[in-house]
């Protein structure tokens, strides 16, 4: 009886090095939680079909940029790239997003984005909105070379090829995990 309780315990003590070794490299790879504000400039390309005056479904995006976050508390400006794709319905001049985006803001990876657009303006959550999340205001129609803002919503509203990409600029703040 001795014996059988030794390698009890030996493949118990065994079995928790192993699951320490194991945890600790994953808990030391994750990155400290991104607590404060960020201002993001980049482009929305539309991957798959344009965006048109037509509702649609299934729109298939990617947003990217460059970020600079400012954590909470203090004056030291973080500066990086973000990146969102996923998939949309809607039309020029209301859109909301079809399940969760994933993408990566300042190394920080999340796959729960979520939007809903209006007349170029787009409220967003990451991973699930405040408290806990980050929430923001993205504006659209604001760069798309060689048209200017007024003629980019004009060319999706009125053209029937509709617009491949369209350049925002975004402001987030909250917690991301």
């Amino acid at each position: 009886m001795r014996r059988d309780a030794r390698i009890k315990k030996l493949l118990l003590v065994a079995g928790l090095c192993i699951g320490a070794f194991v945890i600790v490299p994953v808990a030391s790879a994750s990155a400290a939680p991104l607590t404060g504000s960020c201002a993001i400039t980049g482009t929305a390309t539309f991957t798959n079909k344009n965006l048109t005056s037509t509702p649609q479904t299934g729109i298939e995006y990617t947003f990217s940029g460059n970020a600079t976050c400012v954590e909470a508390g203090t004056n030291n400006p973080q500066s990086g790239t973000a990146t969102v794709h996923g998939k949309f319905g809607g039309e020029c001049a209301k859109a909301e997003s079809e399940g969760a985006g994933e993408g990566s803001l300042l190394g920080h990876t999340f796959n729960t984005f979520k939007f809903k657009a209006a007349a170029g303006s787009v409220l967003f959550e990451i991973g699930g909105g405040a408290p806990g999340g980050i929430t923001g205001d993205a504006g659209f129609y604001l760069s798309g070379s060689p048209l200017t803002p007024g003629e980019i919503a004009a060319q999706c509203a009125a053209s029937p090829s509709g617009v491949h990409q369209l350049g925002f600029e975004a402001v987030a703040a909250g917690t991301l995990q």
